[in-house]
């Protein structure tokens, strides 16, 4: 019956959805986030840095912009970094990268913007090459737009796994009418979701995955309606 599969597919998503145990907010170490051009990263990296500095200190948490083809990508950072009162590194090479960990190895929390990069950009290798190169342990971020068309979506992922993903955050949840196509990826690929953001007000639009708000947002338009036909249902069965 119509209730017993629909907790069916409820129980399915709980058991197969990975999802991030490690909260960005309370993470220790050096986290990077990659994707393609316009899908978030610079807008992700300001909220969860408004976050950490409402939850932690602004003492504790540096920025690191690598993204040398975006001029306004590096003034919206820096823009964020003098109102949050957070330093912000400009690199544009693998010593400049170097040279900026060491400078804020005390920090608790350091984010790295990068330039967004088509996966089909033939210099793809070479403009990821500046994360792979460095000795220190950086955990790597997909930022993936739930807007990606699904045909391409695997293309993206196979591309950006190339350089060792630790997981993904799905952004621009509120300009997609569905988000199922990414959650497939994730599954097929085992990468853990860690974020989601719905929005480009920072520090709201964004909110750490749980089981619970990843199927709230994969599921919400069938859950209304199925709300709504019960209600009109049981409406009907009154009239009766």
């Amino acid at each position: 019956d119509e209730d017993t599969a629909w907790q069916q597919i409820l129980i399915s998503l709980q058991t197969q959805l990975p999802i991030a145990r490690d909260n960005l907010l309370d993470h220790h170490g050096i986290v990077a986030f990659v994707g393609p051009t316009g899908s978030g990263k610079t807008t992700q990296i300001a909220k969860l840095a408004a976050q950490f500095v409402q939850r932690h200190n602004h003492q504790d948490i540096g920025l690191i912009t690598t993204d040398y083809y975006s001029v306004s990508g590096r003034d919206q950072l820096c823009t964020y970094g003098r109102l949050l009162d957070i330093p912000v590194h400009r690199v544009n090479n693998r010593t400049d990268l170097t040279e900026s960990l060491n400078n804020l190895v005390e920090k608790r929390l350091i984010l790295i913007d990068t330039p967004g990069i088509s996966h089909r950009d033939h210099a793809f290798a070479e403009k990821m090459d500046l994360l792979l190169q460095q000795t220190k342990p950086i955990n790597t971020i997909l930022t993936l737009p739930a807007t990606t068309h699904e045909k391409i979506l695997d293309e993206i992922v196979a591309s950006f796994n190339r350089i060792r993903l630790s997981g993904l955050s799905i952004t621009k949840i509120d300009e997609a009418p569905f988000i199922g196509h990414v959650l497939s990826a994730c599954i097929e690929n085992q990468l853990r979701i860690f974020t989601l953001t719905n929005g480009q007000h920072a520090p709201n639009d964004l909110n750490t995955a749980t089981i619970d708000n990843v199927i709230h947002y994969a599921l919400k338009d069938n859950t209304e309606i199925r709300c709504n036909n019960q209600k009109s249902e049981a409406e009907e069965s009154v009239t009766c």
